[in-house]
């Protein structure tokens, strides 16, 4: 009965390993989609100071720049390919920007580059994470 016993719990604790295993593989397949509210900051690398950043990226291609409480401030473009994503807006008083950033889904994360115009370098850093 000793060796029923001990074959019985080795069991019991190989089923239970399986079974964390295959919920850890679920857990990675939960990957954030691009679209949505993300919220940040953005460096300026002329003054070093940080500011408050945010993105609404929708579905379709467009891309909003929002304040803090949420308004539209900008509007422009988007796309992503192989978890880049690159974009262009402007403001109404006429500024462009373009950013360019990693999207790391499993981590809901962007971390970027901005700048002014065409260039998505010549301006700071960026980081958001999702909101919504």
């Amino acid at each position: 009965t000793m060796k029923i016993s001990k074959f019985f719990l080795m069991a019991a604790v190989v089923l239970t390993g399986l079974a964390s295993c295959s919920k850890d593989k679920n857990d990675t397949k939960k990957q954030t989609s691009i679209e949505g509210v993300w919220t940040g900051t953005y460096v300026n690398d002329a003054s070093g100071n940080s500011f408050f950043y945010s993105f609404n990226i929708k579905a379709g291609g467009t891309i909003e720049e929002l304040n803090s409480s949420g308004q539209k401030i900008g509007q422009g473009t988007w796309e992503i390919e192989n978890d880049i994503l690159t974009a262009t807006y402007q403001w109404p008083s006429g500024s462009k920007y373009s950013v360019i950033a990693a999207f790391y889904k499993d981590q809901a994360k962007l971390l970027g580059d901005w700048g002014y115009g065409s260039s998505a370098t010549n301006g700071g850093t960026w980081q958001m994470t999702k909101s919504n």
